[in-house]
């Protein structure tokens, strides 16, 4: 019974309503934050999480990975170029600082764009921050 509310309560919304607010909480604080319609991404056991390398994989399994105490779910990295619905999609972009990063959360997909290992990390932490703390609960990465 727990495991089903946990099942429920995760099935997150990261919200672009949450606006400037969210920014205040990041720590590091982001650069810039855009609101540029509302939507939300719901993570749920099917959500899959595509990468274009190893290096990438390795970066997001440390959050992939956190879902499963609560959930059992047990997500894959899979080297795609085709997102689909219900994805983390995780792409370079060259144009990028070292350390920069672009979140960008709609409702199918969440795009995370970065030129160095470096800026998809802090990308990660920062999707990290913004799902429920129980996510983050006993758990140090």
């Amino acid at each position: 019974m727990l495991n089903n509310f946990l099942i429920i309560f995760l099935i997150i919304s990261i919200s672009s309503v949450y606006g400037v607010s969210v920014g205040e909480g990041l720590v590091p604080k982001p650069n810039k934050i855009e609101v540029a319609a509302s939507g939300n991404f719901s993570f749920n056991v099917n959500t899959r999480w595509l990468v274009e390398n190893e290096s990438q994989k390795a970066v997001a399994q440390q959050l992939a990975q956190r879902f499963r105490p609560l959930t059992g779910w047990q997500y894959k990295m899979i080297v795609a170029e085709n997102a689909g619905s219900n994805s983390v999609v995780f792409t370079t972009n060259k144009k990028l600082a070292s350390e920069a990063y672009c979140l960008r959360v709609t409702k199918q997909n969440i795009f995370v764009e970065a030129s160095t290992v470096k800026g998809f990390f802090y990308a990660m932490q920062t999707l990290r921050q913004l799902l429920p703390p129980e996510i983050n609960a006993n758990r140090w990465m």
